[in-house]
């Protein structure tokens, strides 16, 4: 007895290798805009060494900026120190409580090298080929 089993996999349309070149090409500009904005703030930054106050998941930094006032900030990830611990500390001498970050390589670059991944695989399913699977009623 032979089987007629259908193929689940069918090739990208070209509209849908047109729409993920698309969203690939977008997420390289948002990258490329993001990583021109954080070498603009490098390139002006002020640097200090801040204490990590506490760590409940994002650590509270405090540090003293160069004129004097105390700030405090939550750093939003990349950083994994125990309250009292050292760190670098980043910020625009002219809004240091609006700036400032951990000056560390996953805190000021993650995010940005985060993108990487996710556009150049929309681009490689676009231009390389590629196939979805049809399941359920779709299938």
């Amino acid at each position: 007895m032979a089987t007629t089993e259908k193929n689940p996999w069918r090739p990208l349309r070209r509209w849908e290798k047109a729409a993920l070149a698309a969203v690939g090409v977008l997420i390289l500009i948002w990258a490329t805009f993001q990583t021109w904005k954080n070498w603009s703030f490098l390139a002006h930054c002020e640097r200090v060494t801040g204490v990590v106050v506490e760590n409940t998941g994002h650590p509270v930094i405090r540090f003293t900026a160069a004129g004097g006032a105390t700030v405090q900030f939550v750093q939003n990830g990349y950083v994994s120190r125990d309250a009292g611990s050292a760190i670098p500390v980043a910020y625009d001498p002219h809004d240091p409580a609006g700036t400032a970050r951990a000056d560390t390589f996953l805190a000021l670059w993650a995010s940005i090298l985060g993108l990487l991944p996710m556009s150049l695989g929309c681009l490689a399913a676009a231009f390389l080929g590629g196939e979805i699977r049809l399941t359920g009623r779709y299938g």
